[in-house]
């Protein structure tokens, strides 16, 4: 049970099976002025003899005010298919609004995935359908020697974009570079390109660019940001698992004018780079090394936003609270004693 705020409470209760999450329920409560909103969400999971998921039931109630009678009803299943090194889920469901005069709709496939399991266990979903809505994606995925995934390409779209990308892996599944793509008729094209360092198994360096650019003939660039993250770290006691301390951000911004000095559709883009402030984040721990404070500054010192927390020595979290500026955001907590 935990209070989030002074208008927000919520209730979690958890059933187990051989360690397993078997059902959980959640209720919240929120207040305003004449007015409040109270969800309930009922979860079930079943598994099979190997241990492995089944069935997830998941059903869901809304109330928003005291003064109006309607509310709304939801409820999924989403079951698993397995086969060998692989498995499939189909998810069907239906919601109801008592705002809306009507029938209540029968259940109908929301989305059908495939996935791939690697060496290392890691679930790689290849393929995803969204009957209903439209769109989804298809993933190609190669794999090292030792069983663990090379890389996977994937295209694909939703209602409004039309989506890509492409992921490189080390042999210990250290992901090495990462680009993604969306394209939208107007809208141009958004470009993404991560590359990750490693040292001694660890991310050391994360390099980012980021870029918008035209859908008119040459793809001038529009705009775009690129940064460096560093990471340091510290032995926490074991060398062997040493714990994040630092992270680091250097960025910089791009001011862009497009021309065609050719005439015609010979578009070109000029940009101009600007560095922009970075931003230092330190980690604190306790003594059971739960991680209890995440405070990020710019480069002058200036506090930007503060998260803290104490958790018990079994690591769970008793209380968190979040502030921004030095202003109070949000904050929670919990107790575990209630049932």
């Amino acid at each position: 049970m935990g209070v989030s705020s002074p208008t927000h409470v919520f209730a979690v209760r958890d059933t187990y099976v051989a360690g397993r999450v078997a059902t959980e329920q959640r209720e919240e409560w929120a207040s305003a002025v004449e007015n409040f909103s109270y969800t309930r969400n009922a979860l079930e999971n079943t598994y099979d003899g190997a241990g492995r998921l089944q069935r997830i039931t998941q059903r869901a109630w809304k109330h928003w005010s005291p003064h109006q009678e309607y509310g709304s009803t939801s409820w999924e299943r989403t079951d698993y298919w397995y086969g060998n090194g692989a498995f499939s889920t189909q998810r069907i469901g239906t919601t109801h609004s008592g705002e809306i005069p009507g029938p209540v709709l029968p259940p109908q496939i929301i989305e059908r995935d495939d996935f791939v399991i690697d060496a290392l266990g890691t679930a790689i979903e290849t393929r995803q359908r969204f009957p209903t809505i439209g769109g989804g994606f298809d993933r190609q995925v190669t794999f090292h020697a030792n069983g663990v995934e090379a890389s996977e390409t994937w295209r694909g779209s939703d209602q409004w974009y039309q989506l890509g990308g492409n992921r490189q892996f080390d042999d210990a599944g250290h992901l090495l570079v990462e680009d993604f793509s969306s394209f939208r008729g107007g809208d141009g094209t958004g470009r993404l390109h991560v590359v990750n360092s490693y040292e001694s198994g660890r991310l050391i360096e994360s390099r980012i660019e980021d870029g918008l650019y035209s859908d008119w003939p040459g793809e001038p660039q529009l705009g775009g940001g690129r940064g460096v993250e560093t990471y340091a770290y510290d032995s926490g006691g074991d060398r062997r698992n040493p714990r994040l301390i630092r992270v680091d951000l250097t960025q910089a911004e791009a001011t862009c004018t497009i021309d065609n000095p050719g005439g015609g559709d010979n578009w070109v883009a000029t940009c101009t780079w600007a560095d922009q402030p970075g931003e230092h984040t330190v980690f604190a721990y306790d003594d059971s090394d739960n991680l209890i404070e995440r405070t990020t500054t710019d480069d002058t010192g200036k506090e930007l936003s503060r998260w803290s927390a104490v958790a018990d020595t079994d690591g769970n979290l008793l209380c968190e609270k979040q502030t921004l500026a030095g202003v109070l955001a949000s904050f929670s907590r919990y107790d575990y004693s209630c049932w």
